[in-house]
């Protein structure tokens, strides 16, 4: 729900890259936050389709090719990925 409000309150932002990871600002050390959160791709294909007319980017350990393969195959509606 937040960043439904997020997205909808900056309307002239055509483009978003979203993190699909939640950071855990207390007891995690940095390295951890990037292992320990579970990713949530849906979120940000969610947004794709909550969000027809803008463009949205997925960043979370995207790590090669084949996987962005993978994960453009799963939603034709993402802009782009973060390796």
């Amino acid at each position: 729900e937040n960043i439904h409000n997020f997205v909808s309150g900056i309307p002239e932002c055509d483009h978003f890259i979203i993190h699909a990871r939640n950071c855990i600002l207390k007891g995690l050390s940095p390295a951890k936050n990037r292992t320990i959160p579970p990713l949530k791709y849906h979120y940000v294909y969610n947004l794709t389709k909550d969000f027809p007319d803008k463009k949205f980017s997925l960043n979370g350990h995207v790590q090669d090719v084949s996987q962005t393969k993978e994960i453009f195959t799963e939603n034709e509606s993402l802009f782009g990925v973060m390796i």
